[in-house]
C-alpha cells in the first residue's frame, strides 16, 4: 500500500532471479531426531544497478519423522516473498524527496532502468532506449551510432529533432568498426561470458552476460581503459 494520496505497487516474484542463494537448516542445532529435506520457501530481494538483479533466498525446509516442519532462517531484514533491497528503498526515498517524483511514478523509473531485447533492433526499440538516456539527465547526451539502416529511418530522425536541447547523435562512418566503443566492450562481454561453465540455454546466456555487464558497472576504470586505444581515444 501506498502513503496516503500516493498509488501503492505490489511487487512480484520473478520466474528467473538474477541469482539464487541456498539457505541450508543446521541439522545440529535441531532438536534430536530423523529429518529429510522436504523442500524450499523462497523469498526474492530487488536491488538496482542500472539493470534489475533479484536475488532469491531458497530457505531449505525439513521435516521430522512426525511431520513437523522447520524452515531455516532468513538473512535479516528479509521478511516478504518479494521486497526491495534496502539500497533501492533508498533511492526510492531520494528520487521523491529531492527529485521530487511522485511516488506512483518511481516504479516506472526503476523499470525504464531496464531493457533487454531479443528481436532485431527496430525504430521503436532505438526510441525507448534514447528516451531512457535523456530521462532525468542534467547534461545534454552524446550518442554514438553506427550505420544500420534502423538508426537512419526518419521517424527516428523526427524524434531527435524534438529532442535536439537533450541529445544529439554521431554516426560512425560506414564500415569500420574499429572505431566503434561499442566492439571493444562486446569483447570484453564475449570474454567474461565464455569464461567457467558454457551457457546451456538462453536464459542461462542472458544471465552470464547480465551478471558480467553488472561487473563492469562496479570497474569504471577498466571500461575508461577501452579509451586509450588511438582509435577510440575520440570519444574519451
Amino acid at each position: 500500500m501506498g502513503k496516503n494520496g500516493h498509488v501503492g505497487a505490489t511487487l512480484k516474484k520473478v520466474n528467473n532471479p538474477y541469482r539464487a542463494e541456498m539457505l541450508r537448516e543446521h541439522r545440529r542445532k535441531l532438536p534430536k531426531g530423523q529429518y529429510r529435506h522436504v523442500g524450499y520457501q523462497t523469498r526474492q530481494v530487488f536491488d538496482i544497478d542500472i539493470a534489475r538483479a533479484v536475488t532469491e533466498y531458497q530457505a531449505e525446509v525439513v521435516a521430522d519423522e512426525k511431520g513437523h516442519r522447520i524452515v531455516a532462517p532468513f538473512p535479516e531484514g528479509v521478511t516478504q516473498a518479494a521486497q526491495y533491497e534496502e539500497g533501492v528503498k533508498a533511492h526510492a526515498v531520494y528520487l521523491s524527496q529531492f527529485q521530487l517524483r511522485p511516488y506512483n511514478r518511481i516504479q516506472d523509473y526503476f523499470a525504464d532502468q531496464f531493457m533487454i531485447y531479443k528481436n532485431r533492433m527496430n525504430l521503436q526499440i532505438l526510441i525507448k532506449f534514447m528516451q531512457r538516456l535523456i530521462k532525468g539527465s542534467k547534461k545534454k547526451i552524446f550518442l554514438i551510432l553506427d550505420n544500420l539502416k534502423v538508426h537512419h529511418r526518419y521517424k527516428v530522425q523526427a524524434w531527435l529533432e524534438n529532442h535536439e536541447a537533450e541529445i544529439r547523435v554521431f554516426f560512425l562512418p560506414s564500415y569500420t568498426p574499429e572505431v566503434n566503443p561499442d566492439e571493444y566492450l562486446n569483447c570484453d562481454l564475449k570474454s567474461g561470458v565464455h569464461s567457467d561453465l558454457p551457457a546451456r540455454d538462453k536464459n542461462q546466456l542472458c544471465q552470464k552476460a547480465l551478471s558480467h555487464l553488472r561487473k563492469l558497472q562496479k570497474l569504471p576504470h577498466r571500461v575508461m581503459k577501452y579509451f586509450k586505444h588511438p582509435k577510440i581515444a575520440y570519444a574519451a
